[in-house]
């Protein structure tokens, strides 16, 4: 597995523009994010009264809260006028179709990922942490192109992680959970990082979207 060193997070500017072949990835740390339950709506709402624990509750609406402000900046929208729906497959995406942007949420632990761009897109993010029997849980959901390289690497958790993020961003990106129908990995570009020291990320695009620049933005800096 190739070397990852965390990426720069960058204060976003004061007007947002989204260009073709551009992705913009957002990232949140979610006890230090607000939560706007007047943002959310009534789905969104049943979701959060379901959650008992407070931790959980927290970082589930600060995550919505943080989704609804970064495409509020976009769509140029108040946050609870965002109408959002969802695929067969489970992925949020715009109500109105018209606005040429695409956008995908992911959160792990205390942070979140959002990423925007105008084509298909998937991110996912997870904390370095302990994993027990990770043959049982890679042979759930990996590939065996990936179960061959996790074994070439003694079954080694960053490698697993790598992987894992990998395949979740893959299967996001095209509207699939991570037992969905598995998708080629040739159909999907992907860029692997680090999101702080021992969290990793991965942003997965269709191979047909042509990328060409990836922009970190974030108003969290850590102490």
């Amino acid at each position: 597995m190739a070397q990852l060193i965390p990426v720069k997070w960058q204060n976003p500017p004061d007007d947002l523009s989204l260009s073709t072949g551009q992705i913009d990835i957002w990232l949140f740390c979610l006890d230090r994010s607000p939560c706007e339950t007047s943002w959310l709506d009534q789905g969104e709402k049943c979701r959060l009264s379901g959650i008992s624990n407070q931790a959980s509750h927290q970082r589930y609406c600060a995550s919505h809260t943080a989704l609804r402000g970064t495409l509020s900046r976009y769509l140029e929208l108040a946050p609870s006028e965002i109408k959002l729906t969802t695929t067969a497959g489970g992925k949020p995406l715009l109500q109105d179709a018209s606005p040429a942007l695409h956008f995908n949420l992911s959160h792990s632990g205390n942070f979140a990922l959002v990423a925007v761009c105008k084509g298909d897109i998937g991110v996912d993010v997870e904390p370095k942490r302990i994993i027990r029997d990770i043959p049982r849980v890679a042979k759930r959901v990996l590939s065996q192109h990936d179960l061959d390289a996790l074994e070439k690497n003694h079954w080694n958790t960053d490698t697993f992680l790598s992987l894992w993020t990998k395949m979740e961003a893959r299967q996001k990106c095209f509207g699939e959970g991570i037992f969905g129908q598995v998708i080629d990995s040739s159909l999907v570009s992907t860029h692997e990082f680090l999101v702080s020291a021992e969290i990793f990320a991965t942003v997965a695009w269709r191979v047909t979207s042509q990328v060409t620049n990836l922009n970190f933005y974030s108003h969290y800096q850590e102490d």
